[in-house]
């Protein structure tokens, strides 16, 4: 060891950005995210159980109102109508039997009505016997009863049942084929050519994507912020990396059973049609706003030992000082303690140092 000089190690220079603490206004921001759909959707499913015997669309086609989507087997309910107006014709055709009874049944009552006033003109004169007029009393007594208007008005609700069970039967033929119920585009499509389509199963499901309606469930916390018609960002990956203007339609009174949270529904318009319905969004909505705070960008701001610090630059040195935060927006954290307006604020660079470090800041700022 002898002669052996100890090196002297030189201090690391830390690069950073830095720029100065500044009083600004803050608006606080709260994110929600949730699924987009068309503002209008239809859940087309066949009322009817047929076999699919054709398919006009597939997804992603634009539809109108009232066009075909898909053909279901119809034989049988065209036997069905068959039937139903033979129903009907048998119904008719008792109804007017029974009419034209009547017809003649009148006929015969105005005779007996006639040969009744004679008999009883005939026994005033003594040329006839009481039981004639008896007898023919009881013949107009028979005649006046209702057993054949009775008649008619059953035959009449045969008809009235028959003509029911062929509308039934022609709703039932028409129900094979399954119409579009809105303007829209197809979205997934669940039936194959050949399968049985079922009453009460998805066949398909028709947005109206020029408007969308993206649904969050907002906590009791935050549910007190948010405006209706407040204006809010919408952030949709899949389809761009910018934010999409969006507004606030409808906010629930009633928090959701399961969620234990409050419905929010955000309306946004579909520039260029990109979006598309089951895209994932992210809604960001700005709730508190306060005036003129002292604030720093989020980057500034790092936990150290359960405490959060930030780094000032002072004589090419890195100071740790403590701070209490308050509001927080995308960019901005409010600082209520622990900072003066104009200290310049370690925005990159700061998760390298510690309380001391010697470091060079980088003209610029933190951009």
């Amino acid at each position: 060891g002898c002669g052996q000089q100890e090196e002297e190690v030189a201090e690391t220079e830390i690069s950073v950005y830095a720029e100065p603490a500044t009083l600004r206004d803050l608006a606080q921001v709260i994110s929600y995210t949730g699924f987009i759909r068309g503002k209008e959707e239809a859940q087309v499913e066949p009322k009817i159980g047929a076999r699919v015997t054709q398919i006009h669309v597939k997804p992603g086609d634009v539809v109108r109102t009232g066009q075909t989507l898909i053909t279901l087997d119809s034989s049988d309910f065209v036997a069905g109508v068959r039937q139903a107006e033979a129903a009907v014709a048998t119904a008719q055709a008792g109804l007017e039997r029974a009419q034209t009874g009547q017809v003649s049944q009148q006929v015969n009552l105005d005779l007996a009505r006639t040969n009744l006033e004679r008999l009883q003109s005939l026994y005033e004169a003594g040329g006839v016997s009481q039981r004639e007029v008896e007898e023919a009393q009881r013949q107009v007594d028979l005649l006046q009863t209702g057993e054949l208007e009775a008649s008619i008005a059953q035959a009449r609700s045969q008809v009235a049942q028959a003509q029911a069970g062929l509308q039934q039967a022609r709703n039932q033929l028409n129900n094979s084929v399954i119409k579009a119920p809105i303007n829209g585009v197809v979205g997934s499509l669940n039936l194959s050519l050949g399968e049985m389509a079922r009453p009460g199963m998805a066949a398909l499901v028709i947005s109206d994507m020029s408007a969308l309606e993206l649904e969050v469930f907002v906590s009791e916390s935050d549910i007190s912020h948010i405006i209706p018609g407040s204006e809010v960002q919408v952030m949709i990956q899949a389809a761009s990396e910018q934010f999409y203007a969006g507004r606030v339609e409808h906010i629930g009174s009633v928090a959701d059973p399961a969620r234990r949270n409050f419905p929010v529904k955000i309306t946004l318009a579909n520039p260029g049609g990109v979006i598309r319905s089951g895209m994932f969004g992210e809604v960001r909505i700005f709730s508190q706003t306060r005036t003129g705070v002292l604030s720093v960008p989020i980057a500034a701001v790092i936990p150290r030992g359960g405490q959060q610090v930030v780094f000032v630059h002072e004589d090419n040195r890195a100071r740790q000082l403590e701070v209490e935060t308050g509001m927080v927006n995308t960019e901005y954290v409010e600082i209520i303690r622990g900072l003066e307006p104009g200290q310049q604020v370690i925005t990159r660079g700061n998760t390298l140092l510690n309380d001391g470090s010697l470091i060079r800041v980088i003209s610029g700022g933190a951009s």
